[in-house]
């Protein structure tokens, strides 16, 4: 849908009324006790927080430079992270002892952040030029790069980059439709990127939604179980929260280093959660250790996949590609949740035996992405550059050859 909506209503639109409705919903939500009410408007919200996310970063995977744009879109995430601890914080003020009967005074005063982002968005929210000018909408563009640069473009200058932007690889997807996604160049990245994003949301949401029951389960003193206090497991859950935004500082860093580039990070964090998750199965007393570890290695590679599928995709198909791919993530997270409530039942351990191996799948598929974007330009024909840097590289191997022949 994100694709879709996009092309026919703002940007800026989308964001303001999405977040303004999120709220709205939230805030409903804690004045009813309905189940029906709490459904339908859990459905609202989680349709815009599904237009959001994937929109946010397009537009600032588009108003970032080459350089460090990977970082900065790692880091962005780490309000995500701390939206998380308000809840948590919420929680623990509001509903120590975890009542039922406080659940509608949670959710009250978590409505909040949404109304002070929609804000936010009104007061400081543009679209981005490279998009604007997609939509024929040069002059916004122009103003808001004069803003940014503080000088006047020529209009030789200003004819390049609409050169640029309009007739390069965006003209050859007029549509930007969800199959113009499976056209012979981007199919198999297309096909390779669903699978990444399935896995690694069920590896990220799976053991968040059973953390609280294993962490209760695992109080261990020689065969004795020692069932933990809520107000524990809140502390715990924040410790792991906290460890997380170590995460995406680290996904940023690496991401940046240019012998891994995207690709490579993608596969050290499905292969780190792989090794941590395999010790957690040899040191259970340090479980809970282990689960913060994971929480790093999943964040490395929700970070990094998000960073190359906004930079792999047109512009053209930026919007659409990230709604699309974002979906089967959320579909992918709330199957995980399902079976993981269901394995958990079975065995304790059993959810993150499949998280183990899903991580090693994610990380085989990572291997076989075609192109790296570490450091080029958006909308530009990655087949080509690859072909030329491959080219380039044959000479340089010559020419050594020829040079030690000579020596």
């Amino acid at each position: 849908m994100l694709g879709f909506l996009s092309k026919n209503i703002k940007r800026f639109n989308l964001l303001f009324y999405g977040t303004s409705i999120v709220f709205v919903c939230n805030l409903l939500m804690s004045f009813s006790s309905s189940l029906v009410v709490y459904t339908i408007l859990r459905c609202f919200i989680g349709f815009f927080l599904g237009v959001n996310i994937p929109l946010i970063l397009c537009i600032l995977t588009e108003y970032l430079p080459v350089h460090y744009r990977s970082f900065a879109l790692s880091m962005i995430w780490t309000p995500f992270c701390l939206g998380t601890l308000y809840q948590l914080l919420v929680v623990y003020l509001v509903m120590p002892d975890l009542a039922a009967d406080k659940t509608l005074d949670v959710l009250f005063y978590i409505s909040f952040p949404s109304m002070i982002t929609a804000i936010i968005y009104f007061m400081f929210l543009k679209d981005s030029p490279r998009n604007l000018i997609i939509n024929d909408r040069t002059e916004e563009a122009f103003e808001i790069l004069r803003n940014i640069g503080d000088a006047e473009l020529t209009q030789e200058e200003k004819q390049k980059v609409v050169t640029e932007v309009k007739y390069g690889e965006n003209k050859l997807y007029t549509e930007g439709s969800i199959l113009s996604m499976f056209n012979p160049k981007l199919f198999t990245t297309t096909i390779l990127l669903i699978l990444i994003w399935a896995v690694n949301a069920f590896i990220y949401y799976c053991p968040m939604i059973i953390m609280s029951l294993t962490l209760k389960k695992i109080g261990l003193q020689g065969a004795t179980v020692i069932e933990k206090s809520n107000n524990d497991v809140i502390k715990d859950e924040v410790v792991i929260n906290l460890i997380s935004i170590i995460g995406y500082f680290v996904a940023g860093v690496l991401s940046e280093i240019k012998v891994l580039g995207r690709i490579y990070c993608i596969c050290i964090g499905f292969f780190g959660f792989a090794i941590s998750t395999f010790l957690s199965f040899i040191y259970i007393m340090d479980f809970q250790f282990f689960l913060g570890l994971n929480s790093i290695f999943t964040t490395i590679t929700l970070n990094v996949v998000c960073t190359y599928t906004f930079e792999i995709y047109p512009t053209k198909l930026r919007d659409t590609a990230g709604g699309f791919l974002y979906f089967f993530a959320r579909l992918s997270g709330f199957c995980s949740q399902y079976f993981g409530i269901k394995l958990d039942q079975m065995n304790t351990f059993l959810p993150y035996y499949f998280t183990f191996t899903f991580s090693i799948l994610g990380g085989v598929l990572s291997m076989l992405l075609p192109y790296e974007t570490r450091g080029h330009h958006l909308d530009i024909d990655l087949q080509k550059e690859k072909d030329q840097r491959e080219i380039e590289e044959s000479k340089i191997i010559e020419n050594e050859a020829e040079a030690s022949k000579m020596g």
